[in-house]
């Protein structure tokens, strides 16, 4: 189970991820679920769909005022060697408790999260 907060754009997923607009013109629920778990989203604790202003693309430096899925990162180990997880979730996928508090005080970035959109 992670505590890596996970975000997703409907503005990126609408334009980027093919088929992804035709599912959430039918509330095809269960194809919805699964295009968030292939981004690498863990579906199965919970997400909610809300309307913030955020940055849809991490690298480019545009606003959007729209819908984005809020839940949590994936952390099975399909998911951690694919590439795509993050290295919060690389740490929070440590089993260790305290391995996990030393590894994210190394973390050059520092804390993150990603709620924030500044």
């Amino acid at each position: 189970m992670s505590g890596v907060h996970y975000s997703l754009s409907f503005h990126f997923m609408m334009e980027k991820v093919e088929g992804f607009k035709e599912c959430v013109e039918v509330g095809d629920k269960e194809k919805f679920e699964e295009f968030l778990y292939a981004l690498g989203m863990d579906v199965s604790q919970g997400y909610d769909v809300v309307s913030v202003e955020h940055r849809p693309y991490k690298d480019k430096p545009f606003k959007w005022f729209g819908p984005r899925v809020e839940g949590f990162e994936r952390t099975d180990q399909v998911y951690l060697k694919s590439g795509a997880a993050s290295l919060e979730a690389h740490i929070g996928a440590c089993p260790d408790a305290s391995k996990r508090v030393h590894l994210a005080m190394l973390n050059p970035r520092g804390a993150i999260s990603s709620w924030e959109d500044d």
